[in-house]
């Protein structure tokens, strides 16, 4: 009889399975969490619903791809992206069919990115006609995501991936900026200064000293 996951409910194909801390499940939930081994069935399940939901919106209009294979694929409606079966593995060691994950990928929102590193390393590029080893840029993608943060390997960079990806990052933390300014700014109100007499204004979320004299207010 074929074991069903304890995750998505689905059958786990033959060879299919990953265990975790208290349940067995298929090696594609596997996937949504770097922590998978450590986290209980509800986490899973969670993650699997999540993902699941995103899966049914993602709806991708642009592809960035490099002479490798690697691709991002790019919903820019939904704000939604997903990266090859390759880059996917790479977060968790586990390795799925590359059809079952085109059928199934694992959806990440632009708001959950972090950061984007790039670095150069010399590798040999399989199904060229050159042997010798080239230089190619890996991205290093840190997203926060719904079971934590993870960081996301692309082994050979597509075009345009290290730019589309700072961008979404550096429009993140500007975001996450304001949103914490706003916060600290929220309410504010005009004190008289013990000290000097003066109107000075107070703001939560600040050690608020008097402007005039120092004096603590």
């Amino acid at each position: 009889m074929a074991k069903m996951c304890a995750a998505c409910d689905k059958k786990i194909p033959l060879g299919g399975s990953a265990k975790t801390v208290d349940g067995i499940i298929c090696k594609w939930c596997s996937k949504l969490s770097a922590s998978y081994m450590t986290d209980d069935i509800n986490a899973l399940r969670e993650y699997s619903s999540e993902n699941a939901d995103r899966a049914r919106l993602f709806s991708p209009k642009q592809e960035l791809k490099s002479i490798a294979g690697s691709k991002v694929y790019i919903d820019a409606t939904n704000a939604l992206f997903a990266l090859d079966t390759k880059s996917a593995a790479d977060m968790t060691g586990v390795k799925v069919s590359p059809l079952y994950l085109l059928k199934n990928p694992v959806v990440f929102k632009f708001d959950e990115i972090v950061s984007c590193e790039s670095t150069t390393v010399d590798s040999v590029i399989r199904g060229t006609m050159s042997n010798k080893p080239t230089p190619i840029d890996v991205l290093n993608l840190t997203l926060n995501t719904y079971s934590g943060q993870v960081t996301a390997v692309i082994p050979t960079s597509p075009k345009g991936a290290s730019e589309f990806f700072n961008k979404i990052a550096n429009d993140n933390a500007q975001k996450a900026k304001e949103k914490t300014e706003a916060a600290n700014f929220q309410r504010q109100e005009a004190y008289e200064c013990q000290g000097c007499g003066n109107a000075v204004i107070i703001r939560d979320s600040f050690e608020n000293i008097c402007e005039y004299c120092g004096r603590a207010v």
